[in-house]
């Protein structure tokens, strides 16, 4: 593995991550846009945040990417303890997001849904909650993530997300070169080395790490 002379979980070395994809000449996509671009065998990176903790976090990455002229899709969750997205304080920072241009997916924790047992339960419950992020922002959500997916998730199966796709589906994790950073580690090694950017199709999970960006926030406003 190639040594790095800046750290890629620092927004600096996030910054010079993307500015050396972009030298290699990859277009940063929406996950709606994938199917399309793997069949005209084109050079893309599917860019995806999921945002756990932190919506001041995920600002000040929108804002680097869009300064670099690049888009991502940043995946918010609905229920959490960690932000509101219907207070007007996250309400501003998610139209912000999507002023920038960037694309918004459903991050979805089944474990609000503990009764739910069946696949269909839990895909209903699914979509009812795209609708809901989908009217209120008035942006298309066509795109899920799961938070903490188990093995039946990981499987990949259409049935969990009809009619919408999600990111551990086949066509994001086997037909697309899938790379995952863990606790500021990557799963499959690094998307920078040489020989990845060699790579036409790229998917990138970065996340957004309260840890490695709690220096950087705000005071939280109701």
């Amino acid at each position: 593995m190639e040594q790095l002379k800046y750290n890629i979980f620092k927004y600096d070395g996030f910054k010079n991550m993307i500015e050396k994809m972009i030298e290699s000449g990859y277009y940063f996509a929406s996950f709606l846009e994938a199917e399309g671009l793997i069949k005209q065998n084109k050079h893309f990176i599917l860019m995806r945040h999921d945002v756990d903790m932190s919506l001041e976090s995920a600002i000040i990455l929108a804002e680097i990417e869009s300064k670099l002229n690049i888009k991502s899709t940043f995946f918010i969750l609905l229920r959490t303890e960690n932000y509101n997205i219907f207070s007007k304080h996250d309400n501003l920072l998610i139209k912000k997001l999507i002023n920038m241009g960037h694309y918004l997916g459903l991050h979805f924790d089944c474990s609000s849904y503990s009764k739910y047992k069946s696949i269909a339960d839990l895909r209903d419950a699914c979509n009812k909650e795209c609708n809901i992020l989908e009217n209120w922002f008035n942006t298309p959500i066509s795109i899920i993530s799961y938070h903490r997916p188990n093995n039946l998730i990981l499987s990949g199966i259409y049935e969990l997300s009809s009619p919408r796709k999600y990111t551990y589906m086949p066509l994001f994790t086997k037909r697309i070169k899938y790379f995952s950073d863990s606790r500021c580690r990557w799963k499959n090694g690094s998307p920078i080395e040489s020989k990845t950017l060699k790579i036409k199709m790229l998917c990138i999970f970065y996340i957004i790490q309260f840890g490695i960006h709690k220096k950087n926030l705000r005071p939280r406003k109701n």
